[in-house]
């Protein structure tokens, strides 16, 4: 930074835009080669409202595609960084101009989503903005499979961004929408083991149980049938240690909060709206999205740990722990160790020891019984 007549001014990192396999591939127009303006309303001789809503879609896209060639450039000066940013500003300000047009079309609710999605690393808004408008599609096509999976995983996405916390962090309407996906393709083996997974991460053992238990007929290799073998086990040992001392209310979690805060603002990207302190990237919405153990990450109530070796202990990080909610701890296989939660730190970690290392790794089990 350096600074002239007072004026601090701040260098431009050079953006980074990286494919995105959600958007629309771009469509080449001759309406996406007039830059100035911001959307529709920047281009001369153009009525909005005689577009399509797949027009406004790949006007959008051909903007973003513009933006995201231009950034392939790694020796950018500061002009081609604002024409950039500008550039995905007017593919927002194009598709929010084909909402207003067509807010009954779902369709251009999840393009904007889509976008969105794939700005987080340029605005914190991001991925809470692209939940409002994906709640937005689903609300208008509440059938559409496509649409409550990606409502899933933008609820994920938001557990693995940095401000994630066990506050922003939503497993149960992750599960609620990936239980509809679910539904709507019951036969999809793959999708039913996704499922499972996230439930045991939002602490729904009896739910995954059940998941499991409904997927083991659909597999038919028998290294994949033994693995969901071995994880039904484990959940059902969890079961066994807590007892009958909690069960999944899977059927609450469909009652959506009705007091939730209003959506985001818009999403500013333009340089004198936005501190350029870094480099900025721009990520594939799939980037990071499974396996659910790296996606939860620490604010799961449930997953599974090792002790290595040699070692007579482990620390787990969670968000989730409190001082009164209890931790189960089981392992997985035969052994006579004896596994005891010896420390906690709420909002923090717990720690799991035992009384001798053993001479093999030893995986385990574990589950934070929310209040």
């Amino acid at each position: 930074m350096w600074v002239a007549g007072g004026i601090a001014a701040v260098a431009l990192p050079v953006l980074f835009l990286m494919r995105t396999s959600r958007l629309p591939a771009p469509i080449v127009s001759p309406l996406a080669e007039n830059t100035e303006g911001s959307g529709l309303a920047g281009i001369k001789g153009l009525t909005p409202s005689l577009y399509s809503p797949s027009q406004y879609i790949y006007l959008s896209q051909s903007y973003f595609a513009d933006g995201q060639t231009m950034s392939q450039n790694r020796e950018q000066s500061e002009e081609d960084k604002k024409i950039i940013l500008a550039k995905l500003q007017q593919s927002l300000d194009t598709i929010s101009e084909g909402i207003a047009q067509y807010p009954k079309r779902p369709e251009l609710w999840a393009h904007r989503a889509a976008i969105k999605r794939a700005l987080a690393g340029l605005s914190a808004n991001a991925i809470p903005s692209a939940i409002a408008d994906m709640e937005q599609a689903v609300a208008l096509s509440p059938a559409n499979p496509d649409y409550t999976k990606t409502l899933s995983d933008l609820y994920l996405a938001q557990c693995k961004s940095p401000s994630g916390d066990a506050n922003t962090c939503r497993l149960d309407q992750a599960v609620v929408y990936l239980t509809r996906t679910q539904t709507a393709k019951p036969n999809d083996a793959q999708l039913l083991y996704s499922l499972a997974q996230l439930q045991v991460k939002a602490g729904l053992l009896k739910s995954a149980q059940i998941s499991f238990a409904k997927l083991l007929p659909l597999v038919s290799d028998a290294g994949q049938k033994q693995q969901v073998t071995r994880e039904k086990t484990a959940v059902e040992q969890l079961l066994a240690k807590a007892g009958e001392t909690k069960f999944d209310q899977l059927d609450k979690l469909d009652q959506f909060d009705q007091n939730q805060s209003p959506p985001p603002a818009g999403l500013e990207l333009l340089p004198d709206q936005q501190v350029m302190s870094r480099e900025l990237v721009v990520a594939a919405p799939d980037d990071g999205l499974s396996p659910y153990e790296d996606t939860v990450g620490s604010s799961a109530f449930s997953g599974s740990t090792t002790i290595p070796k040699g070692q007579t202990s482990v620390t787990v990080e969670s968000t989730r722990v409190t001082d009164t909610a209890p931790v189960y701890v089981t392992p997985q296989g035969a052994t006579n160790a004896t596994l005891t939660v010896t420390t906690k730190k709420a909002g923090s970690h717990f720690v799991v020891s035992l009384d001798s290392p053993q001479t093999a790794d030893l995986p385990f089990s574990w589950w934070i019984l929310s209040p």
